[in-house]
């Protein structure tokens, strides 16, 4: 007994073959447990949405997969997304009361927080490395944390934003500022921005000669009505641990994946992906798998909008508005375990949001 006693000491097991590293005894030692206090909670085990809890251990607490629904109808209820460690935030920037100024709102993880008057709070969002929820207000052009400190203000503030780390930077009438105070101007507002690990901004224009503008570079459009630059995304698509600069451009039903380093002087010397129909590329997402995401708000004989997915250079089309009007893939997001895809809907409809596990 004495030498059984020894052996079992020297292999970490005590009474029962339990090992002593495994305080809560699920079986998982505390090298590679997450959680020795709680039993339901180890690599492996099965996750509960929304819970608060990462009981699988990968560093995630999924959404809940499902759709959700605006307040009221005309609202713009999904017309941005944004998912967070917290959880979901969704923008509605039309909501007010009826006929009267669009104050706008935004519903996260703690609750729905209203826009001043004709604020239209919500129209751009973004997350901060730290998981502070940045919140456009362009009527007001200001630039908001979610818990109503104003961070700027000024004119065409808000309109669009972009974060990176703990760097943010906004669209303003005639450019972008950033959150160090330094501006930019472009003589017009960009349409969608970017910004780099290294401190980099990058500014998409859905109309004008320059497509993208950084620094002293610019990319010509490919064709006058294409739209490219309404949308901008850098993102590591196919995860093969590069950056990409991916262009939507709506107007011709088209996406762009460059390579950030090499621009090509115009998009008419690039490659393009799409459909080539229903505003495919007006929103963009990529997962942690590097799998990129593309919203066609108006596809379907019904505009009922898509989503669809991007691999290899094909894109597939993975989902569809649920009725007329829906407008799915009006905007995206993705987490490491969630797609959200707004579909902010008709002027009679309530918007929604619907979340998956891509």
């Amino acid at each position: 007994m004495g030498m059984l006693t020894l052996l079992l000491a020297c292999n970490g097991s005590g009474p029962g073959g339990k090992d002593a590293s495994d305080a809560d005894g699920d079986g998982v030692s505390a090298a590679t447990d997450c959680d020795e206090s709680d039993a339901s909670v180890f690599p492996g085990a099965t996750e509960t949405a929304e819970d608060g809890v990462d009981q699988d251990c990968d560093g995630v607490d999924p959404l809940a997969e499902g759709t959700r629904n605006g307040a009221a109808p005309d609202e713009g209820y999904g017309a941005r997304v944004l998912i967070t460690a917290a959880g979901l935030v969704v923008g509605a920037p039309f909501a007010g009361v009826a006929a009267g100024p669009t104050d706008g709102r935004v519903d996260g993880a703690s609750g729905s927080v209203p826009g001043a008057t004709g604020a239209t709070l919500g129209a751009a969002l973004a997350v901060l490395g730290d998981g502070t929820v940045l919140v456009g207000a362009p009527g007001v052009g200001r630039v908001l944390a979610l818990d109503g400190t104003v961070l700027l203000e000024r004119a065409g503030a808000g309109g669009v934003l972009a974060a990176n780390g703990d760097g943010w930077v906004t669209s303003t009438a005639t450019g972008a500022q950033r959150d160090t105070g330094e501006t930019l101007d472009w003589d017009r507002r960009p349409d969608a921005l970017a910004l780099d690990g290294a401190g980099a901004v990058w500014a998409g224009f859905a109309r004008g000669d320059a497509v993208i503008r950084t620094g002293a570079t610019t990319v010509a459009r490919a064709t006058a009505t294409d739209e490219a630059g309404f949308a901008l995304l850098l993102a590591d698509v196919g995860a093969d641990g590069r950056a990409d600069l991916v262009v939507g451009a709506p107007g011709a039903g088209l996406v762009y994946v460059l390579d950030p380093a090499a621009l090509p002087a115009s998009l008419a010397d690039a490659t393009a992906v799409g459909p080539g129909a229903g505003r495919f590329g007006a929103a963009l997402a990529v997962d942690a798998a590097g799998v990129l995401y593309v919203g066609a708000p108006m596809s379907g004989a019904g505009v009922e909008g898509a989503v669809y997915a991007v691999e290899g250079g094909v894109a597939t089309s993975r989902w569809t508005g649920a009725a007329e009007g829906d407008q799915l893939g009006f905007s995206l997001a993705a987490g490491r375990a969630s797609l959200a895809m707004g579909a902010p809907g008709s002027a009679s409809a309530t918007g929604s949001v619907r979340v998956v596990a891509p």
